[in-house]
């Protein structure tokens, strides 16, 4: 796909995204108006057995958010730890096996028409950290059209991934780590005078726009996490997330 022109930006929220076990696509074109970004939850347990798809002509990342899992590309076997991120290129076979504690993994995924290779990256040597944001795609993972990382947003504080870069970009972002009885509230920004989307959201809920740019402040009391997913409509145009935000404890 090339130019975002005429693509509709309306957000939506989808709910609860990580409670079923397997593999499960959450957003794709079908059910948003994204042209290229899937997102997709993957999750295991200790008797749940391998969970086998193929990659096709897609780019996919996984990031493992709980737990560890053994990932089968090709004949070659990784495995992940929590915030380990793992690139596939297109055309792969893929088996994942979760250990004895079970896993977690948020899979994002675009075309592409080059071929890239395999790529992993530990947490500790991801592309670079800051005190808040971990960018898990970049300097050390190289991409066709998909960014990747994890920000937290302190409690009444506030973070977005892309600044003010309002256009050229699919996003979705997924909340995982709150604390109990946490949340927080999820704004999409199109540089209009008022938010386009304002919802409440909860671990294992996910944010989508084609467009604009998604804000989450945390609660009170509620520091919390969240996976953003970013894609280019041009291939070869990796995102440059430029990091915004109030981290705060209030």
């Amino acid at each position: 796909m090339g130019s975002s022109t005429n693509v509709n930006l309306n957000p939506f929220v989808m709910q609860s995204s990580g409670s079923r076990i397997g593999r499960h696509v959450v957003v794709s074109p079908e059910n948003s108006g994204l042209q290229n970004l899937h997102y997709a939850r993957i999750v295991g347990t200790a008797t749940s057995g391998p969970i086998e798809f193929q990659t096709g002509g897609f780019e996919t990342v996984l990031i493992c958010v709980q737990g560890r899992a053994f990932v089968l590309v090709a004949d070659d076997l990784y495995e992940l730890a929590c915030y380990d991120t793992l690139y596939i290129p297109r055309e792969m076979d893929v088996r994942v096996d979760a250990d004895g504690e079970g896993c977690d993994l948020v899979e994002a995924a675009a075309p592409v028409t080059a071929d890239y290779p395999v790529q992993l990256t530990d947490s500790e040597n991801a592309c670079m950290k800051g005190p808040d944001t971990t960018f898990l795609t970049g300097t050390c993972i190289k991409t066709g059209r998909i960014s990747a990382g994890i920000s937290f947003a302190g409690a009444g504080g506030w973070m977005s991934p892309l600044g003010r870069s309002l256009n050229g970009f699919e996003q979705v972002q997924v909340y995982f780590d709150f604390p109990p009885e946490g949340w927080g509230v999820a704004l999409h920004d199109c540089g209009s005078v008022a938010p386009e989307l304002v919802s409440v959201v909860h671990p294992g809920d996910c944010v989508a726009a084609a467009g604009g740019r998604i804000l989450t402040i945390a609660a009170p009391g509620s520091r919390i996490g969240f996976v953003w997913l970013l894609s280019a409509y041009e291939e070869g145009r990796q995102p440059a997330p430029t990091i915004e935000g109030s981290s705060q404890e209030v």
